[in-house]
């Protein structure tokens, strides 16, 4: 069977969950118009589904209020990606000179709130490496290039469904454990900021490095192990003359 014909066997719903981590998963919609599993469903079009009683559903809305769901996530028709929690929902934008976080009512990751991620809300496109150095210290930490990039992809789904703190979103998977309360893939800083120790020929000691990603690690280990980086790695050296330089801007159409 082709892999059109084996997604027939979901035909007699409208969504779909998986399990993509503890802490996220995601629900992929049966398209509106083309009633097809294959086409992407739009953040306007989740806001006012058709259900086959003839009735509007808010997707997004529904989702939000189900216990332990934190955030949602989900594409815009113009290739935006936006972020939703109560109260409130921010919207991410990319160009060829960084990215754009605008925010409507409550700030959903609470960057408003923040005295240094608040000074890039300000209607302007910054660097990848400004988000990081920014939000590195918020619950969040680089929350906004990891949501674009994520909803960018292609096989996403079209909700990217964000546990809170303690929620574990894959109970009755676990075997062993039962329900961790808590686990991976999410945005949350307790599960993204760890402290990595790196010692031996080449290296500074006593250098620290506050802020970096684990791309940047790959890329150190490449450049200690004399291997070329591959094109296409979006980490950077940390200990080469150029980590300290700007960020070269992302590749990405104009939003």
């Amino acid at each position: 069977d082709s892999f059109d014909d084996a997604l027939g066997e979901y035909d007699p719903y409208d969504g779909i969950l998986l399990v993509n981590g503890n802490t996220m998963n995601y629900i992929y919609m049966r398209h509106p118009k083309t009633k097809l599993w294959k086409d992407r469903v739009s953040t306007e079009q989740l806001l006012s589904y058709p259900s086959r009683d003839g009735h509007r559903v808010n997707i997004i809305e529904r989702a939000l209020a189900e216990p332990g769901v934190e955030h949602i996530a989900t594409r815009n028709e113009d290739g935006t990606v936006s972020i939703f929690g109560v109260g409130g929902r921010g919207t991410i934008a990319m160009q060829a000179d960084g990215l754009r976080y605008t925010v409507e009512e409550q700030d959903p990751l609470g960057y408003a709130a923040h005295a240094q991620a608040s000074t890039l809300l300000d209607g302007s496109f910054h660097s990848n490496q400004a988000w990081l150095e920014a939000t590195t210290t918020t619950d969040y930490p680089y929350g906004i290039q990891r949501l674009y990039s994520l909803l960018s992809a292609e096989h996403c789904g079209d909700l990217v469904v964000l546990a809170p703190l303690g929620w574990d979103l894959a109970s009755g998977y676990e075997m062993f454990v039962g329900n961790y309360r808590g686990g991976h893939g999410g945005l949350r800083a307790d599960q993204l900021r760890v402290p990595y120790i790196l010692a031996g020929p080449g290296l500074e000691a006593g250098s620290i490095i506050t802020t970096a990603r684990a791309e940047d690690v790959g890329a150190t280990l490449f450049e200690l192990l004399g291997l070329n980086l591959p094109e296409h790695a979006e980490g950077r050296s940390l200990i080469s003359p150029k980590a300290n330089s700007p960020e070269p801007p992302p590749e990405a159409d104009t939003q």
